[in-house]
């Protein structure tokens, strides 16, 4: 103390102490109830600009002389400890912190509808220095004698404005260390979740960044002449054609979805070491419309483009994540065309409502109803990636039993998730040691845990005497094995050719019990799903989707990742859909529906 000039001495502990407090919201909003700590990665590198945003506020009270230097700085730790204790009860009610953008974007706000205020006895932690920093203050007298010192105020304002700078332009704009370093950017790996937002940007980083670009949205206007684009594609993808069985069939009743993590179509009807890998799955389509060549159109994200796409009939953009950037923008979705049917839509996973924006996106731009977060579950089984398939669908189906018909659910699944690393209880397949050790393998079992776990489902279904009233509408998010670990795949010693090509496919199932069986071959997407299941459910969807009717179109082609064309384009279908990943950017940054009037 006697070293340290007692001014700045103060000033130091004030940012140390926020710091603190900081760290504290960023490990409470990690948990999936905001009432407890729980891990997130923490770059320590990141401590420096961390502690120059907080030294940013902080500095300032070197402008101030004697007592009124102190009270700055406590008024300043009230003002931030009431900011974050709101972040923090705002979490636990909605699953998201409190954002200017719901000032301006109302529909994006409390996708839980979940109360505001949640106080605990944790909290403790948050406002505990601060009647003893009133105590210090008003004890020593020294305080008093404090004189101003705007040289030094200047010059810590000055470096921390630097330092903030300095990491930004290095690490962000030029990304020096290839990246490994991310501060204040729009990188997924930086913003999938509250909780890594604050460890990467600090609150206050997040918070001013989130403002930021919530205001050069409210001050974006639509470009009419991309608006005129988007309307001669759509136009043009609307195709006259004949009616046929199919249409209506299913109307009124209920629709499920399951998304199934990294379900890729390869699987299908294939047996390894003359053991079949999706029995059920095989069973099934033996009953249901079976699309056989499906394509990923993810683009930036994976299953968030497929939440996405199996909501909106739109594809996902490619310089960003679309949910996590933009889910303000609406579409002409699903869900909203089934509400105007009377049905109650629910999108549900076990996952925190704040990962990867999944659940204020499903209710704003998908427009469901209801959502239903990781804590409308009771996590009793971990299997792969987090809560079991068959927890999931236990607890899933009981939810869909106590609802009123008709309704329209979605469900994505975990346990088949990359690296394909289940546990040896769940393994059944009898697989050679080296193939069982590579990812290829554990692909296998894990996606022959999911298929077992769908018959599951379908009894439970049986078994609360929904399905005779319910279409299930199955299908793979995105690819898994052969999508990232190709290096395994190759590396495989086994019978065949089967599993050896490196394509876009994921499985495409329709099933109901008034819906007669069938394989279709024409070549579509993701983006097909909304338009196919709506004509079964005698649901017109105009000129909303960039999908198409797979049950009565005539033409054999779609585009993936990339504009790459995959099937029997004519040259007019192969120039239009070399522009389909660019009209869907503009209907996005457009905020296309909203702006032509189609959705409120």
């Amino acid at each position: 103390m006697k070293k340290i000039d007692k001014r700045i001495f103060w000033a130091i502990i004030m940012v140390i102490i926020l710091y603190i407090k900081s760290l504290i919201l960023t490990f409470m909003s990690s948990s999936n109830s905001g009432f407890g700590l729980y891990g997130v990665s923490v770059d320590i590198r990141l401590m420096l600009p961390h502690l120059a945003i907080l030294g940013i506020i902080i500095f300032p009270s070197l402008m101030f002389k004697g007592k009124s230097q102190v009270r700055y700085l406590i008024i300043i730790d009230i003002i931030y400890s009431i900011l974050i204790i709101s972040d923090i009860w705002a979490y636990r009610g909605t699953g998201y912190v409190l954002e200017l953008k719901y000032l301006f974007f109302k529909d994006n706000f409390n996708p839980l509808n979940g109360n505001l205020i949640n106080p605990s006895l944790i909290d403790i932690f948050y406002i505990i220095d601060i009647p003893v920093l009133i105590y210090k203050y008003k004890k020593y007298q020294y305080i008093s004698k404090f004189k101003r010192n705007i040289k030094v105020a200047l010059i810590g304002i000055i470096a921390s404005i630097t330092i903030v700078a300095s990491y930004h332009y290095l690490f962000d704009i030029k990304g020096v260390l290839d990246g490994r370093i991310k501060f204040i950017q729009n990188d997924w790996q930086a913003s999938w979740s509250p909780a890594q937002r604050f460890s990467n940007r600090s609150p206050i980083g997040d918070h001013l960044y989130e403002a930021y670009k919530t205001l050069r949205k409210v001050n974006s206007t639509a470009n009419e002449n991309e608006i005129k684009e988007i309307n001669k594609w759509l136009l043009w993808n609307k195709e006259v054609t004949e009616d046929n069985e199919y249409k209506s069939i299913a109307r009124g009743k209920n629709v499920v979805f399951l998304q199934i993590e990294s379900l890729e179509n390869f699987v299908i009807n294939n047996k390894i070491y003359d053991q079949e890998i999706t029995p059920n799955l095989n069973n099934l389509i033996k009953e249901s419309l079976y699309f056989s060549n499906i394509h990923e159109q993810n683009n930036a994200g994976n299953s968030i483009d497929m939440d996405m796409m199996a909501a909106s009939g739109v594809l996902p953009l490619g310089d960003v994540i679309t949910y996590l950037e933009y889910p303000e923008v609406k579409y002409k979705s699903l869900p909203r065309l089934l509400e105007e049917q009377g049905y109650n839509t629910i999108l549900s996973h076990a996952e925190r409502a704040g990962d990867w924006n999944w659940a204020e996106a499903g209710k704003s731009a998908a427009g469901y109803n209801e959502i239903w977060d990781i804590r409308q579950y009771t996590i009793d089984e971990y299997a792969g990636f987090g809560l079991s398939d068959r927890s999931l669908y236990t607890q899933f189906s009981e939810k869909l039993s106590k609802l009123e018909s008709p309704f329209f659910a979605v469900i994505p699944t975990l346990t088949s998730h990359g690296p394909f690393d289940i546990a040896k209880k769940y393994r059944e397949l009898d697989l050679p040691k080296e193939l069982d050790e590579n990812k290829l393998g554990g692909y296998f079992q894990s996606v022959k845990y999911a298929d077992k776990q769908i018959g599951l489902f379908f009894s439970l279904l049986e078994k609360y005497n929904l399905l005779d009233n319910t279409i299930v509408v199955i299908y793979g998010d995105h690819g898994g094995v052969h999508k990232y670990y190709m290096e395994d795949v190759e590396a495989s010693n086994i019978p065949g050719e089967w599993w050896k090509e490196k394509d876009s496919k994921v499985p495409l199932i329709v099933y109901g019990k008034d819906i007669k069986e069938k394989t279709i071959d024409v070549n579509g997407g993701q983006i097909d799903i909304v338009p196919t299941v709506s004509y079964l459910l005698g649901i017109d969807t105009k000129d909303y989707c960039m999908g198409r009717n797979l049950l009565t179109t005539k033409r054999d082609a779609t585009v993936i990742k990339d504009g790459i064309i995959i099937g029997n384009p004519s040259k007019e279908e192969e120039i239009m859909l070399k522009e389909a990943y660019d009209i869907a950017d503009k209907i996005i940054k457009n905020n296309y529906y909203v702006n032509t009037n189609k959705v409120d």
